[in-house]
């Protein structure tokens, strides 16, 4: 692993080597932060996440851990951008994520039901919305740490619905940002992750994208 510590401007090198368990510390430098420019092993790969940290971090009792995955995992993932035009009036959409494609509720089997409500104006001029997230036959789980690839769904914290609505307090707020989420779907036969962004306009057709990889096989690995 090298490691580059900045001080006053300049960059200080810090080569480390872990032990048999994989730990290693940086000491006995000083600086004002922190990168973590390489870390290597044989076979394996670092997985994505943020690697900047201030002049202190981690500590022998709570480590700052990073995931290598195995050169040889690769899953059978469905994988998809979309974008779907939707209706803010309540009307319920499902998401099929192994076609990619998105019907009204009812209309065929699907994973995820979603819908949007445009909500009524704050001080009479001001609009805001709401939707909400269900999966169907199964679970979801935010994902809030955005440094996060989200290569393995974890084992439980899953809910069956999931809310969202743009805070009154910032009435002019027209898009939901990236929301993420692990799934759980067809009663854990299968396992994935999405990521959510909605633009919701009043009178117009709004947008619904997501980004999405789902493995079919029941395995929580998402890599």
């Amino acid at each position: 692993m090298v490691a580059y510590l900045t001080l006053d401007g300049r960059s200080i090198p810090a080569d480390r080597t872990s032990d048999s368990n994989g730990l290693f510390d940086v000491h006995d430098v000083t600086g004002d932060g922190i990168d973590i420019e390489h870390m290597t092993k044989e076979g394996y790969t670092l997985e994505p996440m943020s690697t900047s940290f201030g002049p202190v971090g981690g500590a022998p009792g709570n480590p700052v851990i990073f995931k290598l995955w195995r050169n040889d995992i690769k899953e059978p993932l469905i994988t998809g951008q979309k974008a779907f035009p939707i209706e803010p009036n309540g009307t319920s959409y499902v998401i099929n994520f192994s076609k990619g494609t998105i019907s009204l509720s009812g209309a065929e089997n699907g994973d995820l039901e979603f819908r949007i409500n445009m909500l009524p104006p704050i001080d009479g001029k001001y609009p805001h919305w709401s939707c909400e997230f269900q999966p169907v036959n199964g679970g979801l789980a935010e994902e809030t740490d955005i440094s996060s690839a989200m290569y393995l769904a974890p084992t439980s914290g899953y809910t069956n619905l999931f809310s969202f609505a743009i805070s009154p307090a910032n009435p002019w707020t027209r898009q939901s940002g990236t929301l993420r989420f692990y799934l759980r779907l067809k009663d854990g036969e299968e396992y994935g992750r999405v990521l959510i962004d909605m633009a919701a306009w009043a009178r117009k057709t709004n947008i619904l994208r997501v980004e999405y990889a789902i493995n079919p096989t029941g395995s929580r690995i998402l890599r």
